[in-house]
């Protein structure tokens, strides 16, 4: 390895003003963007499916929902453009502890009864959402 005596190692490490101004100005353009085009919208409506059936709920109208699995029978609730899962046949209760879905692109699922839900909004730009 060569020995470079000439090199201030000090000042190369040194953060510097520019330094700084540049970490600023990527923190308020990373946040400026997030605001302004992630933004979620009230879903709509809600796309449930199961082995047997495939439903489109509308989640303005309070009501409640029996979705037939292949363990049992998973039971959901919609009320004020919310939707919760209220019981299933699973162990765990995974599906339950998730609570009221309502934003656009919110997903919950019983996996164990296979029986998922996704919300939507009739307008919305995405057709799916990956994480």
């Amino acid at each position: 390895m060569k020995n470079y005596p000439d090199t201030d190692w000090q000042a190369l490490t040194r953060i510097t003003y520019v330094d700084k101004l540049i970490v600023v100005l990527a923190i308020t353009l990373i946040t400026s963007l997030f605001v302004t085009i992630w933004h979620a919208q009230q879903g709509t409506h809600a796309s449930i499916q199961s082995p047997q059936q495939l439903l489109q709920l509308d989640l303005q109208h309070a009501q409640t929902i029996e979705v037939a699995g292949v363990q049992g029978t998973s039971i959901l609730q919609v009320n004020n453009g919310k939707l919760r899962f209220v019981s299933s046949p699973c162990k765990r209760k995974i599906c339950i502890h998730s609570g009221w879905q309502h934003l656009d692109g919110d997903v919950t699922a019983c996996l164990p009864n296979r029986v998922s839900v996704a919300i939507r909004h009739r307008d919305s730009p995405y057709d799916s959402i990956n994480f």
